[in-house]
């Protein structure tokens, strides 16, 4: 290779390592630009709505008085506004609406108002665009009876009805079976699918060439071998193979 050429060479190394390294501390940069973002945030609810939410809601909404199970005072002391996302939103309706305060306490001017919700709806705002894409903590989840029965068909092109031999599954408020936070692996389901899976194994043949599923596989892999050495003696001897001599 010529001087040149190997310059070039070391050149374009150390560029793609700069690249590397640049897009590295990018992505290690992400959560402190987050955190900070999301501080701001929370600084600027503070400073723009606590005086107003002080003077129209704690008397209801705090630490001496929780009604509702709503304590505004803790919400901007220092919790995270993701984690109350909801919460903030009800606030918001019900300032809207004027359900809140209720008449016989002190009401805000239709000004004080307004900067409360407006304030509120751009803070809730940033808050979605700055976790868009982050669906929150995802519950794990197993296959349902019928997953692992198209799973198992789908591996090894045999429809072996296991979904038959699994208990029923327990359905969600939405209607679904498959949601995770009703579905439980009790030790009879465990089991259930372990038997399941030495039934797909049964069907398996392992050890005559290529891995293969059948219906009816034979009791070992020996009657493979036997029918796989019968071929070989055909071919080797040029006989015909006749209708069910394993053609």
């Amino acid at each position: 290779m010529a001087l040149d050429d190997t310059n070039r060479l070391v050149n374009r190394v150390r560029l793609g390592r700069t690249k590397a390294v640049g897009i590295f501390s990018l992505i290690a940069a992400a959560p402190p630009i987050l955190e900070a973002e999301t501080a701001s945030i929370e600084t600027g609810l503070v400073s723009d709505v606590k005086p107003l939410l002080e003077e129209y809601c704690f008397a209801c909404h705090s630490d001496e008085k929780t009604k509702g199970d709503v304590n505004l005072r803790r919400l901007l002391d220092g919790e995270s506004i993701a984690e109350h996302f909801k919460t903030w939103e009800l606030v918001i309706d019900m300032l809207e609406f004027e359900d809140m305060p209720p008449e016989e306490e002190p009401q805000p001017t239709a000004d004080q108002r307004a900067q409360i919700i407006d304030s509120l709806g751009a803070i809730i705002e940033k808050t979605v665009h700055l976790n868009a894409g982050d669906p929150g903590p995802v519950t794990l989840r197993r296959l349902t009876s019928a997953e692992y029965a198209y799973t198992i068909k789908d591996l090894t092109g045999l429809d072996l009805s296991l979904e038959k031999s699994f208990v029923g599954e327990a359905v969600g408020g939405e209607g679904f079976s498959n949601v995770g936070e009703v579905q439980f692996v009790q030790d009879a389901i465990l089991e259930r699918y372990l038997e399941a899976a030495k039934t797909v194994a049964s069907h398996a043949i392992v050890g005559s060439g290529p891995l293969g599923f059948y219906q009816d596989p034979g009791k070992t892999g020996q009657e493979i071998s036997a029918i796989n050495r019968i071929k070989r003696l055909y071919r080797q001897h040029g006989f015909r193979t006749g209708a069910g001599e394993g053609a």
